[in-house]
């Protein structure tokens, strides 16, 4: 038995129609994954914004306390040439340069406390 013509247009009509249907089916799924994984990836980036912020936030607090502690080195430096002059102007601009290197509130504190000490 040959297969005639007609049969064999018609098999591979069915052949290319089940070949569209897979084809469109494997297209909607990839979109719907590609879709999910667009979210993800979006998802991710915003994690990781806020990750370097946090990050850039805590490095600015860093930096700031490593220059707090360079100031108060050196005012702590400033301190044998304070007590050991007994010129009353050279003790004046010595306490004027840690007021300059200190905030108000550091001064006051450390003012404060001398006074107590003395």
């Amino acid at each position: 038995m040959e297969s005639s013509p007609k049969n064999t247009k018609s098999f591979f009509d069915k052949i290319s129609q089940w070949i569209g249907l897979f084809g469109s089916i494997a297209t909607i799924i990839l979109t719907i994954i590609n879709i999910k994984t667009k979210a993800d990836i979006d998802k991710r980036k915003g994690q990781l914004k806020a990750i370097e912020v946090n990050i850039k936030e805590r490095t600015t607090g860093v930096e700031e306390s490593k220059e707090r502690v360079e100031r108060y080195k050196w005012v702590l430096s400033l301190f044998p040439s304070f007590e050991n002059n007994h010129n009353d102007r050279e003790r004046s601009f010595v306490l004027n340069i840690m007021r300059l290197a200190l905030s108000k509130e550091e001064a006051q504190q450390l003012f404060t406390g001398l006074q107590k000490r003395n």
